[in-house]
């Protein structure tokens, strides 16, 4: 037989299902939250854990936290600049070997 809920517990549920959770984990957190009053069991609390750390990477992915962009751009410029330094390397090592393989200029 079909329980009947609480009236907090209703308006838990539904403000839940309102923010994207299903329905099924909506009505199962309401309940945990409601009828142990404080305090939470294993399932619900992690539960809880999934859905705060689901919400700390999308606001990551908004541009909440552009510490790691700042990294990522030091790490490229980094890179972009030890190629250069490599493609110059070699220019001058192509330069010189060319140079070492003309045939000297006759002196007038």
């Amino acid at each position: 037989m079909a329980r009947s809920k609480k009236k907090s517990e209703r308006k838990l549920a539904r403000r839940l299902h309102s923010l994207g959770l299903r329905k099924g984990l909506a009505d199962s957190l309401a309940h945990s939250a409601v009828s142990l009053e404080g305090q939470l069991p294993a399932s619900a609390r992690s539960a809880l854990e999934d859905v705060a750390s689901t919400a700390t990477e999308i606001a990551g992915r908004l541009g909440g936290d552009s510490s790691k962009r700042e990294a990522a751009a030091r790490k490229a410029a980094a890179t972009r600049k030890r190629s250069a330094v490599k493609r110059s390397d070699a220019a001058k090592k192509a330069a010189k070997t060319r140079a070492a393989k003309r045939p000297l200029a006759k002196k007038a």
